[in-house]
């Protein structure tokens, strides 16, 4: 595995930009799910069914689905994409999305369900941790991009999954941070990947998980110290987790699962900003020419 030394470029890649690369490499994406939603205070992010839209990947790629920046209201992408029933998956694996596509009449739309792999961190963005980060993700074999988000990171891996299997690439990614960083409780956090690796079909136990994790853990700008906070920001998995199995329970599908934004917020000025990526045997990491100091004081600086 080689790492590239800081790359510089114009500016730094957005999160839409991104995203549009990404389906640009995967052409049987057909449709996402995409959420517009009011700010919320930090780990509060269940939506409304009614706030998710099914989109066609294609329209993605050449109208502007998502808010411009001086919006107030914030969007954000799912795990959860949808391929066209064909001779690999038969109609017998497919879901039906009753939920509205701009455009086009409210009817039920037929999928083969799969998932990206996506996870919102949780340690405030500087070159340190972006640098722990990044040794932490060079051993996963999948190609991945890591993102500031403003007041942390979020991490997409290039894989497109079963979605009953998300949780066991949860669980290595969390035994992943967990070993490579020497959590303060390595035991603990290796426990609950694992316990997501040999449970991933167990919707009991996940639901039970998910409990237990919003009562365990905080944020990083919480004003209650007394819970511990994870690399991962295990609060937003647990609500990934519910999201998930709300999924796997139906046939029909009103939302989405484990969503990620992807424009401004009213604390930060920018979408999510592309500092990193795994490509094939090589990690990339990028350097804005025309980023302030602040952004600089951020920036990336690995000695390998």
């Amino acid at each position: 595995m080689s790492i590239e030394e800081l790359r510089p470029i114009e500016s730094l890649k957005a999160a839409p930009e991104m995203w549009d690369e990404i389906l640009r490499h995967h052409p049987e994406v057909r449709y996402l799910f995409l959420a517009t939603y009011m700010a919320r205070p930090h780990g509060i992010s269940e939506r409304k069914s009614n706030e998710v839209l099914l989109v066609e990947s294609l329209d993605i790629l050449s109208r502007p689905w998502f808010p411009k920046r001086e919006s107030i209201a914030l969007s954000a992408i799912s795990s959860l994409v949808g391929l066209e029933p064909n001779e690999k998956y038969d109609m017998a694996e497919t879901k039906v999305a009753w939920v509205y596509i701009p455009g086009s009449d409210d009817c039920p739309y037929r999928f083969v369900p799969q998932s990206f792999v996506l996870l919102d961190l949780e340690v405030s963005p500087s070159g340190e941790n972006s640098k722990r980060i990044v040794l932490s993700l060079s051993s996963l074999e999948d190609d991945w991009y890591l993102l500031d988000s403003g007041g942390s990171y979020h991490l997409i891996v290039d894989k497109l999954v079963e979605p009953q299997d998300l949780p066991k690439y949860w669980g290595k990614i969390i035994n992943l941070f967990a070993t490579y960083t020497n959590a303060s409780n390595l035991a603990g956090m290796v426990g609950i990947g694992n316990g997501l690796i040999d449970n991933f079909n167990n919707r009991r136990w996940l639901r039970a998980l998910a409990r237990d994790l919003k009562e365990d853990f905080g944020h990083i700008d919480d004003s209650d110290f007394s819970k511990d906070v994870f690399l991962i920001d295990l609060r937003h998995l647990a609500i990934s987790i519910n999201e998930l199995v709300d999924f796997l329970e139906t046939e029909e599908v009103k939302k989405g699962f484990c969503f990620l934004r992807t424009s401004n917020h009213p604390k930060y000025p920018s979408p999510p900003l592309l500092i990193a990526q795994k490509s094939g045997e090589k990690v990339i990491i990028y350097k804005s020419e025309n980023s302030s100091f602040q952004d600089r004081e951020r920036q990336l600086k690995l000695t390998i």
